[in-house]
């Protein structure tokens, strides 16, 4: 006998637990389960849309102060593909669970900001010299959170529209990433 609920009622209760802490305990803005625990299609469409914002914000600053071309373009780009997903994925909120999630609801995803590559201080940024290589900097960690995000959903969720916008988002930024490596290889040596 297949047993298809068990792992999906122990990821909820491994969510539960961790949410829920010791008791007496007070519960943290950032506690989050552990990596391995499951991510549903709500808190993920959640917590990719301000992903996505996120990487928006970064992408209109490189538009203003890139010193390359190349960052110009590839910062239209993500502005251009992720403000598309952002408003696919906003729909689907509607659609399945009735309203959009508020901003800050990526909490309880698994992952933290700086895993998610959601710590970028944008008036630092906005700051940084060189421009372009603090910018790469941050976007590749941006877009490695991203993928783990989109991984995780692709292996938990039973909906084809989700498990598409995942391999969709995964395939679209380690593309970037590899460019963005090159790059910083290229001018920076690194």
């Amino acid at each position: 006998m297949k047993r298809a609920w068990l792992m999906p009622a122990l990821g909820a209760l491994a969510v539960l637990l961790v949410a829920c802490g010791g008791a007496g305990a007070s519960p943290t803005p950032t506690a989050a389960p552990s990596p391995g625990a499951m991510m549903s299609d709500e808190q993920f469409l959640a917590a990719m849309i301000e992903h996505h914002q996120g990487a928006i914000d970064m992408a209109k600053i490189a538009l203003e102060r890139a010193e390359h071309p190349e960052v110009r373009q590839l910062s239209e780009e993500i502005i251009a593909t992720q403000q598309a997903e952002i408003e696919q994925m906003r729909t689907w909120q509607r659609e399945w669970f009735g309203a959009e999630a508020t901003p800050g609801g990526h909490a309880g995803h698994g992952m933290s900001d700086e895993e998610m590559g959601m710590d970028v201080d944008l008036e630092e940024l906005r700051r940084a010299e060189p421009f372009d290589r603090a910018f790469l900097e941050a976007m590749i960690r941006h877009h490695e959170g991203a993928v783990r995000m989109a991984e995780q959903i692709r292996s938990s969720t039973q909906r084809p529209e989700l498990r598409e916008l995942a391999d969709d988002i995964i395939a679209t930024q380690q593309r970037e990433i590899e460019q963005m490596r090159a790059w910083l290889a290229d001018w920076y040596g690194q």
